[in-house]
């Protein structure tokens, strides 16, 4: 540990994965709250998947947490609402799947081209220990990445943000707002930015 850098890894109840998008928001507050910033407005994690460089900027809401998130290997798949909200996997052979091609999630979702800044979907993740994830932001980068494709292939513009309607399958509804832009992001990346509520503190001992 550096003053500016600390080291970052990620757990799931099954296994160590290489990036979560909560996760990381959630070390950077912590990171910054802890003083590893000095007096730079950003502070760096080392990671298993490379070095995160998280930034801490404020609006009228408060502080918030952003950083430059990967594409992350998934398969989607575009239902109707109707067959979105009925999808009730076989977690096993979901988790062969994505075995078989290598990918860390299965994303569903229910979009329309005329409703373009709103989509609903779900994200199912057998293969890191996680069978459903009632609300995430990693879903939602991926699908951000297929919509600006898709509006740049087409000719058509891009909406300055998306609404992510996510958690209906558990009554755990919440929504995820993701800002879209194509300045100034490195390759196959989008900027992943909330903000981090603390809901308990401990301290643990590892031996």
């Amino acid at each position: 540990m550096s003053d500016k850098q600390a080291s970052l890894r990620y757990f799931t109840p099954l296994k160590e994965v290489n990036s979560c998008g909560q996760g990381t928001l959630a070390a950077a507050s912590v990171a910054f709250k802890c003083g590893l910033n000095q007096t730079a407005d950003w502070v760096e994690l080392q990671t298993t998947n490379g070095l995160i460089r998280c930034y801490q900027q404020s609006n009228e809401q408060g502080d918030y947490y952003a950083f430059a998130a990967k594409q992350p290997t998934r398969l989607l798949l575009h239902l109707d609402e109707e067959r979105l909200l009925a999808l009730s996997p076989d977690w096993q052979k979901l988790r062969e799947v994505q075995q078989q091609h290598n990918v860390t999630a299965l994303f569903a979702f229910s979009w329309l081209p005329s409703h373009k800044a709103h989509v609903k979907d779900r994200m199912f993740s057998p293969q890191m220990g996680i069978n459903e994830d009632p609300v995430n932001g990693n879903s939602v980068i991926a699908f951000s990445r297929v919509l600006i494709h898709l509006c740049q292939s087409g000719g058509q513009s891009l909406p300055d943000e998306i609404y992510a309607y996510q958690g209906f399958s558990f009554d755990r509804r919440g929504t995820v707002r993701v800002t879209l832009s194509t300045h100034k992001m490195p390759e196959n990346s989008v900027r992943l930015a909330g903000q981090v509520v603390q809901l308990y503190q401990f301290h643990m001992e590892l031996k």
